[in-house]
């Protein structure tokens, strides 16, 4: 049975059982929140079906409906023959409030023909208006959005909407402060969700309009953390039906148009955002600290050839002297791992040459211009990055047995990967003019920075919030180089050329430090033979 109600329905399942003398079963087939208009697949119609036919619900046996349309309200011949088919099995079906009673024999009945017909018809036909109705108010709803109103709908715990506004929950607001301020200290989910309940906060409202019961949890916590809403990002969507093999349909939801950046009231920026969000590691999986407990430059370190990522590789090799020795080296994934960029070899301490780079860090601490562009920026790196994260999921429908239409996926897939091109030609541009006073570095930003140098995940948060990336490349046939990029567009370049060659005579590695701006820089000094002998 199905309907809101279930009360409702037991009680007049009840008093038809008792009208008519039959004994009522306790069990009940329904299919909650699944509309009988809609042509996707219901669990409980189908479990009915498949009871019929294993002899659970035997031949003679009566099924109660509510009304004959919350068997099935799809296209007529379709609800025709759903219902013809359970009678063909020999079992009664009663739409107690459509006075209705169908048994094997109505097959043949063409006044039972005509009822059926007649009652499916209109049911069918309100649940169509119905349907566009509800079409019609969640696109109004989306339109407003990209207007900038406030739409009511089931909003992050942090908001709420008063007079048509966004406005921030005067309980839930500092909870998720107070959640940013531990991923900031590098705290996980799970430790987070501890605090939170030992300071007596409460947990995170729910559907209800109430906070939970059970408290913080680190799933719940993980929501908030990777909410795209903290710093005011809303994609609207759409649900669309998609057919799988068998005939049925599933419904499934699908971006509708450009995401809205700035649609709620920011609680952080973007590149705040990014900084508290987890590190993946090796196998996809993620660190509960969401910081990567070894690698110094995790989420920085990229290929200057290929753009890809820089990763620490640790090697451990027998030491007379030292019993085992630690060698530290970052690989450029693509070339280490799978031979798409030709860097294979790899960068040894990488980090320390970083460490060694923090007092050549530029500090800016000039007011920012009012026609800095780093807002617009910071929008469309974020639409940018919420764009491809919804092309890795088409692209996994695609070779998803039950992903829908092929057809109707890679279309999806390269109108969205044509829009990314679209943005990133457009970053392009903005970052050609940006102001170099966006994003200030304070003296004390390089300070806090150099007293984390011991503890690997703090370094690694703050250096995040510093740098944007560290793009490094082979020099010659041991060195290598490259260019730091501070958040606030300045730069640092870098040399090292070859380490100590006793038998050449020559003892000490050469850095050289660069703050021109021009990106990775040449060294201005002559080199050695074998320094010159490329391998890679």
């Amino acid at each position: 049975m199905g309907g809101d109600s279930i009360q409702r329905q037991i009680a007049s399942a009840t008093a038809w059982s008792e009208r008519n003398g039959i004994p009522l079963s306790d069990v009940v087939y329904r299919d909650l929140g699944i509309s009988a208009f809609k042509k996707v697949d219901r669990p409980g119609l189908r479990q009915l079906t498949e009871s019929i036919r294993a002899g659970i619900i035997r031949q003679g046996d009566y099924i109660l409906l509510e009304r004959l349309d919350r068997l099935s309200r799809k296209d007529l011949d379709i609800a025709q023959e759903e219902i013809k088919s359970i009678l063909r099995m020999g079992v009664n079906v009663v739409a107690i409030e459509d006075n209705l009673e169908l048994t094997p024999e109505s097959v043949n009945d063409a006044q039972a023909l005509i009822r059926i017909i007649i009652l499916a018809e209109n049911a069918h036909r309100q649940s169509r208006e119905k349907s566009e109705r509800i079409k019609a108010a969640y696109a109004s709803a989306r339109q407003r959005a990209r207007d900038g109103k406030a739409v009511k709908r089931r909003l992050p715990c942090w908001l709420e909407v008063k007079e048509d506004t966004y406005t921030f929950h005067p309980v839930y607001l500092p909870i998720v402060q107070r959640i940013i301020e531990l991923r900031h200290a590098g705290r996980g989910y799970s430790s987070i969700a501890k605090t939170l309940n030992a300071e007596g906060l409460p947990g995170r409202i729910g559907k209800s309009g109430s906070g939970t019961s059970k408290g913080w949890t680190g799933g719940s916590v993980r929501e908030i953390v990777t909410s795209r809403a903290l710093y005011g990002f809303y994609q609207p969507h759409i649900t669309v039906e998609k057919e799988r093999d068998d005939g049925t349909t599933k419904r499934v939801l699908q971006p509708d148009g450009d995401p809205i950046v700035d649609h709620y009231p920011p609680v952080i920026g973007y590149r705040e955002w990014l900084a508290i969000q987890p590190t993946v590691t090796a196998k996809n999986r993620v660190p509960a600290g969401g910081y990567n407990k070894t690698d110094r430059l995790s989420g920085v370190a990229r290929c200057a050839v290929c753009g890809g990522r820089v990763a620490l590789r640790i090697y451990r090799r027998p030491s007379k002297k030292e019993g085992v020795k630690e060698y530290r080296h970052w690989v450029c994934v693509a070339g280490y791992s799978s031979g798409t960029c030709p860097v294979t070899r790899a960068f040894p301490d990488l980090d320390l040459m970083i460490i060694k780079s923090i007092g050549h860090l530029e500090v800016v601490s000039t007011p920012v211009p009012s026609t800095c562009s780093t807002s617009a920026v910071d929008s469309i790196r974020a639409t940018i990055d919420a764009n491809k994260e919804r092309a890795e999921q088409l692209k996994s429908l695609l070779v998803d047995p039950e992903g829908g239409d092929v057809g109707f996926v890679y279309n999806a897939l390269s109108t969205l990967q044509a829009r990314i091109k679209e943005l990133e030609a457009e970053l392009e541009q903005l970052e050609k003019v940006e102001v170099d006073g966006c994003g200030n570095t304070t003296q004390e930003d390089i300070d806090r920075l150099a007293g984390y140098v011991d503890d690997v995940e703090l370094f690694n948060h703050e250096l995040r919030k510093i740098i944007s990336a560290i793009r490094v490349q082979h020099f010659g046939k041991k060195g290598f180089r490259g260019v730091i990029e501070q958040v606030n567009g300045r730069r640092v370049g870098f040399v090292l050329t070859a380490p100590e060659n006793p038998k050449r005579g020559h003892a000490k590695e050469r850095i050289e430090f660069f703050a021109r701006g021009l990106g990775i820089p040449e060294p201005d000094v002559e080199l050695f033979p074998w320094e010159t002998e490329q391998d890679d």
